[in-house]
């Protein structure tokens, strides 16, 4: 899972919703905003994406991968599905839980707004699918923007840890075998040292919860060390980070989100699971977990809208790993991007047309109400 970017961070403490109304203040970022389309790293990230493709692609037997793909066993998208469904569950359960000090708010709610900002990273370019979603809530529910985004960068803040845990799980105990056994064997050292990566973050987080003023504090002469416009990046990141966990009001609260952040992404490796019996691929939980776990980090990239050709690599790169053979992956990878692309699109548009909303709306600087 992605942070958001520090231009996305500028723009949301920006663009804030009045109580009252949903009339956002305007200001200098404007210009910069309405030029997202054009904004090099779009056509970078097309530009990986093909490349990506091309990689996928090439060197493809089409009639082995047409069979594999028509003898596959699809009842097992199912249960695939119906996991999806519980992820998109657990998700807007834990938003629930970090946004309710701004203002209780329904799970229906949570989960349109949820969808909209998933259709909208898949659909359109500079996954403006984060703002998309905290414009979606503040609109909905008559919330500030930034107060909402806030929640955001701490949600994925606790996605980065839970998948640096699930990282240190696969590499410590997946076992080794077959040609790449020694490959990862080599990367055992990795898991020992994201668990102290882990324990230090936490530490970290722990110390900016029980002391925010202090540790803000201790930062200024690092932060004075750097540019000065990275500096007020980090700085506005720290402010928004600071602001969402105080929504969590103790560490019982902390202590779930931490939960369920971890549930989640166990539930996602049980997509990826579920999905291997329909090519009568066998994984193990753990070998599953891995395949979101390379996925994740490698859709970080600048890519085209909804991962396609990173994506796909990526999932035959981890099934490659764990001794698949290759048209098995390839046929897998369509397969997996396929529910992972498709479900959040339907859901996004059907939300956005019961809202009577346009993704214009939701993702112009002067949006009304």
């Amino acid at each position: 899972m992605r942070l958001p970017e520090p231009e996305e961070v500028d723009r949301l403490n920006t663009l804030e919703l009045t109580e009252g109304n949903a009339e956002p203040s305007m200001t200098a970022t404007e210009p910069r905003a309405r030029r997202t389309g054009t904004n090099p790293i779009v056509w970078i990230g097309i530009g990986v994406s093909l490349a990506f493709l091309y990689l996928f692609l090439r060197n493809v037997q089409w009639q082995e991968l047409t069979a594999s793909l028509a003898e596959a066993h699809y009842v097992y998208v199912l249960p695939a599905l119906a996991l999806w469904f519980t992820t998109l569950w657990l998700r807007c359960l834990r938003w629930k839980v970090m946004i309710r000090h701004l203002k209780p708010t329904s799970m229906g709610s949570l989960a349109s707004a949820m969808s909209i900002g998933f259709m909208a990273t898949n659909l359109l370019p500079a996954r403006v699918g984060e703002l998309v979603r905290a414009a979606a809530l503040a609109r909905s529910e008559r919330l500030k923007v930034s107060g909402v985004f806030a929640t955001i960068v701490v949600e994925r803040i606790f996605d980065v840890l839970s998948l640096l845990f699930f990282m240190m799980l696969v590499l410590l105990y997946l076992p080794a075998r077959g040609e790449h056994a020694a490959t990862l064997e080599k990367l055992r050292f990795f898991g020992g040292l994201f668990a102290a990566v882990i324990a230090a973050v936490v530490t970290f987080l722990v110390m900016l919860r029980a002391y925010p003023a202090q540790v803000k504090r201790a930062l200024g002469p690092i932060l004075a060390r750097l540019p000065e416009g990275f500096a007020q990046h980090v700085s506005s990141a720290l402010e928004n980070f600071v602001e969402g966990l105080g929504m969590l009001s103790g560490w019982t609260e902390l202590l779930v989100v931490s939960v369920l952040s971890l549930v989640l992404w166990l539930n996602i490796g049980l997509i990826n699971w579920a999905l291997s019996f329909a090519f009568d691929i066998h994984i193990s939980v753990l070998g599953a977990c891995s395949i979101f776990v390379v996925t994740a980090f490698a859709i970080a990239l600048p890519q085209a809208p909804s991962f396609i050709g990173v994506f796909h690599v990526a999932v035959e790169t981890s099934l490659r790993l764990l001794e698949v053979g290759t048209v098995s992956a390839k046929s897998y990878a369509i397969v997996l991007w396929a529910i992972s692309v498709f479900p959040p699109v339907v859901l996004g548009l059907y939300f956005l047309w019961r809202g009577h909303l346009t993704l214009g709306e939701l993702t112009r600087p002067d949006a009304a109400s």
